[in-house]
């Protein structure tokens, strides 16, 4: 908690904080990123039109981050992960004519909930703006945040085995089902479970595996063996720096 509390001081003397707003954003020059912060401290630079990205205002103080991708097509996946129980806002913006305009965002989970955004494409050349955000004034506090590394700059490209997948079937579950994934090439995975407050609540697989198409049959349960409450969960395969997320729903 101490670098909230120098933040505060700094914003009470008047001194501007790097990732304030598009001018003066933080700058990510390499992917994957992974970083801990905090809103505190910040202003509200962006109250969005509830008809953009996360549809409705959002009201609470907002943390900027620039990159600019050099490959063309390039597909990425944005994590925000409130660390305390507040209701993040995750949105990308562009600048077209020197006005931000929103490019995508999400904010559907609720208050401790993880917003993700995935397959977020983005143009070489462009610089893109991943904005951290509260939907409501009081909204702030720590988040964890995260881009994952280009889809097509890794050596995940297609291969007589197919491209990196996943999917879960079926997407509502009561009492279990299959996740799928393919691997186009042999390397170290973790596929892991995540309820919607974004904490581990089961590893399904780690270590390393070869090039191929797997089923691992889940039943809605912890890494206990207890069953889990009803409610959105996320699957995240992770193989090598390249992450794919499923969403799937249990019911009671």
């Amino acid at each position: 908690m101490r670098y909230i509390l120098v933040l505060t001081m700094l914003v009470g003397v008047g001194l501007a904080l790097t990732g304030e707003n598009i001018a003066d954003p933080i700058v990510i020059h390499y992917l994957p990123y992974n970083t801990q912060y905090t809103t505190v401290g910040f202003a509200n630079d962006y109250s969005l039109d509830p008809s953009d990205c996360t549809g409705h205002t959002t009201l609470g103080p907002d943390v900027v981050y620039s990159y600019t991708p050099s490959e063309d097509e390039c597909v990425v996946m944005g994590v925000a992960i409130p660390v305390e129980v507040w209701d993040v806002s995750f949105f990308v913006l562009t600048v077209d004519g020197g006005s931000p305009s929103c490019y995508t965002g999400s904010d559907i989970m609720g208050a401790g909930g993880a917003e993700i955004l995935e397959n977020v494409t983005l143009i070489g050349g462009n610089t893109y703006y991943f904005v951290i955000d509260g939907r409501n004034a009081s909204d702030m506090g720590e988040y964890c945040f995260g881009i994952t590394e280009c889809e097509y700059n890794d050596a995940f490209e297609s291969t007589s085995h197919g491209r990196l997948s996943l999917s879960v079937s079926p997407s509502v579950m009561n009492y279990g089902g299959n996740i799928e994934f393919t691997l186009p090439r042999t390397t170290y995975i973790s596929l892991q479970v995540y309820n919607s407050a974004g904490q581990l609540v089961n590893t399904l697989r780690a270590g390393t595996a070869g090039a191929g198409q797997y089923t691992i049959k889940w039943e809605g349960k912890d890494r206990a063996g207890r069953r889990l409450p009803g409610g959105m969960y996320f699957v995240k395969l992770q193989a090598g720096s390249q992450i794919k997320v499923a969403k799937v729903l249990l019911v009671d």
